[in-house]
């Protein structure tokens, strides 16, 4: 809607996930000493696989798919203001809310703070009731995003730009990625392992050999990788975005720009090894641990990761005339972060490691993919020349050459 000055827009978007995700983790090994005939250092592994003896069996029993969905609601207002011959601003705001995911098979995690095991769905060894709701995290929906733009004309040749937002990181690894890691836990699927077959004579060859069905254990058993359902660290991660630029006009096809950009991430997903010593010291860690009924070093989301990145941007430009257009940037700037994003660890090779919930500072650095320099120039060029043959300008005539 366009009105006076105002150039008014709106609008939004519903989008449905529906996911299925499942990778079932089984290991069999086998050794040498089924074939060895009891002599040490003979046998062959390779042949114990043909006789099918092997040395450990593990599987999974109950389901470790994750079948996800829910909604995803995004809505925005904005207002390009014409407020003066020489001024422009934008204005707007922005809403975004990600539901959930729900995993129809089942929800199982542990919660550090409270030191419980908890699940969404009736338990299908126990029978007991579900003790927390489905999708296990608490909505997030003060996902409201200010925008605030404004372009100043401070003479014919000279223009000044600024802006400042609020970005919502709804579709990231928060999402599908983050939300489908508890599925497979206790009680919905458990691990069986039995290790230390066919040592003598052997008697567990395949197809049978796994003792019977899974039987699966009455207690909580931990989990593969939790599920972080805190309110206080399972929050919608957001980046805050700046920026300040001067424009200028060198010559008629000739512009000139410097800029400069900055951004704070908050609430950015990552992982933590949790249930660790909360201090520490010599000797077991069991009487450090602040529950020590559960397994320590397991995988854990947590959504309390920062990040900062400042740039400056020289560009150069020459729009298209007499043939010619040329573009020269060149950016200095410097990426700092806590822990690499899920999506792009370990780029270039750099290592990444995740922290505990007690050392999170400690790990500040540059990021794996940082860039502190980079340089770019590239060019299109029309050749010129024409002849009075309209054949040969077929063949000769309106070639480009490109560079980069």
């Amino acid at each position: 809607k366009i009105h006076g000055g105002h150039t008014l827009e709106f609008g939004g978007s519903i989008v449905h996930t529906h996911i299925l995700a499942d990778n079932r983790t089984d290991g069999i090994t086998f050794s040498a000493s089924p074939t060895s005939n009891f002599v040490a250092n003979t046998g062959l592994g390779f042949a114990t696989f043909l006789l099918g003896a092997p040395d450990t069996v593990t599987r999974n029993a109950g389901n470790t798919e994750g079948l996800l969905h829910g909604n995803v609601y995004s809505w925005y207002l904005q207002d390009t203001w014409r407020a003066t011959k020489k001024l422009t601003l934008n204005l707007g705001v922005r809403w975004d809310y990600a539901s959930p995911l729900i995993n129809d098979y089942g929800l199982g995690t542990f919660v550090w703070e409270t030191g419980q095991y908890v699940w969404d769905q009736k338990n299908p060894i126990t029978g007991a009731a579900a003790t927390i709701n489905q999708a296990g995290i608490p909505p997030d929906r003060n996902n409201f995003a200010p925008r605030v733009g404004a372009a100043y004309q401070l003479s014919p040749k000279t223009v000044l730009r600024s802006g400042f937002g609020l970005f919502y990181d709804i579709f990231g690894s928060n999402y599908v990625q983050t939300q489908q890691s508890p599925r497979g836990n206790w009680p919905f699927a458990f691990p069986q392992t039995v290790s230390g077959l066919n040592t003598g004579v052997p008697t567990a060859l395949f197809p049978n050999v796994l003792p019977g069905p899974p039987t699966g254990s009455t207690v909580p058993l931990g989990c593969q990788q939790c599920l972080n359902i805190t309110p206080s660290t399972s929050r919608t991660p957001y980046v805050e975005e700046w920026t300040f630029s001067i424009q200028q006009q060198l010559a008629a096809d000739w512009v000139f720009e410097s800029a400069y950009f900055g951004s704070h991430g908050l609430k950015l997903t990552g992982q933590i090894i949790d249930n660790t010593a909360i201090l520490p010291g010599p000797g077991p860690i069991t009487a450090r641990q602040k529950n020590p009924q559960f397994p320590p070093y397991v995988n854990n989301g947590f959504n309390v990761f920062p990040s900062w990145y400042d740039g400056l941007s020289l560009k150069l430009s020459k729009r298209l005339s007499y043939g010619l257009s040329l573009l020269v940037s060149y950016t200095w700037s410097k990426t700092e972060d806590i822990s690499d994003n899920l999506s792009n660890a370990s780029l270039g090779g750099n290592p990444t490691s995740n922290a505990t919930r007690f050392n999170i500072a400690a790990n500040k650095g540059l990021a794996g993919f940082d860039i502190p320099q980079n340089f770019v120039t590239s060019l299109v060029y029309a050749i010129p020349g024409k002849t009075s043959s309209k054949l040969a300008n077929e063949l000769i005539a309106d070639w480009n050459v490109s560079a980069i």
